[in-house]
C-alpha cells in the first residue's frame, strides 16, 4: 500500500465562493454594526456637548454682563454638575467682588467728606503729580476750583515760591503760569 499525494488537478469539494460567502455576510454585519454604533455615539457626543456649550456660553455672557456693570442677578445654570458648581462659584466671587467695590466707594466717598471739610488746605495728585482733589480751602488759598484746577500739574494750581527771593521753590522751577 502505497501513500500516494493528492493530485494537484484536484479540488475541494465546495468552490471559493460558497467557502467565503459566510465570512463576507458576518463581516457586513459587523460593519454595519460597527457604523451605527459609531453614529450612535457621535449623535450621542453632540447632543451632550451642545449641553456643555451651551452651559458655558451662558456662563460666559454672564461673567460679561457683570464685567461691563450689569446688576447682579445669580445665574440659574443648566448641564452637568460641574457646569453648575463653576456657576455657584461663580455668582459667590461676584457677590464678593461686588460687595468690596461697594465698601471701596463708602471709603472714598468717607476719606472726600473728610478731606473737604479739614481746615487746612488740601490737594491730592496722582502718581504723576496731576491735580484729582482739591479741598474748599486748598482752592480759596490757590485761588483755583475743583473742576479748573483737576488733571492739572500741581505746580501750576499750587506755586510755591521762596519767602526770600521770591523765586520757585526747589521742585516748582519751569512750572507753567496759571
Amino acid at each position: 500500500m502505497s501513500l500516494s499525494r493528492p493530485s494537484l488537478g484536484r479540488r475541494a469539494g465546495r468552490t471559493e465562493e460558497v467557502a467565503v460567502a459566510p465570512i463576507i455576510s458576518q463581516l457586513i454585519l459587523q460593519a454595519v454594526l460597527f457604523f451605527g454604533i459609531a453614529l450612535a455615539a457621535s449623535g450621542a457626543a453632540l447632543l451632550f456637548s451642545r449641553s456643555i456649550a451651551g452651559s458655558v456660553m451662558q456662563l460666559r455672557n454672564h461673567a460679561v454682563a457683570l464685567g461691563s456693570g450689569e446688576p447682579l442677578n445669580p445665574m440659574v445654570a443648566s448641564g452637568p454638575a460641574e457646569i453648575k458648581e463653576l456657576a455657584e462659584s461663580f455668582d459667590e466671587m461676584a457677590e464678593k467682588l461686588r460687595s468690596r467695590e461697594i465698601s471701596l466707594r463708602e471709603q472714598g466717598e468717607w476719606l472726600r467728606v473728610t478731606l473737604t471739610s479739614i481746615g487746612d488746605g488740601v490737594i491730592a495728585t496722582d502718581a504723576s503729580g496731576l491735580v484729582t482733589f482739591i479741598n474748599p480751602v486748598g482752592a480759596e488759598l490757590t485761588g483755583r476750583q475743583l473742576k479748573e484746577a483737576l488733571g492739572q500739574p500741581v505746580q501750576s494750581v499750587f506755586k510755591v515760591i521762596n519767602e526770600k527771593t521770591r523765586e520757585p521753590a526747589e521742585g516748582h522751577r519751569g512750572t507753567s503760569a496759571a
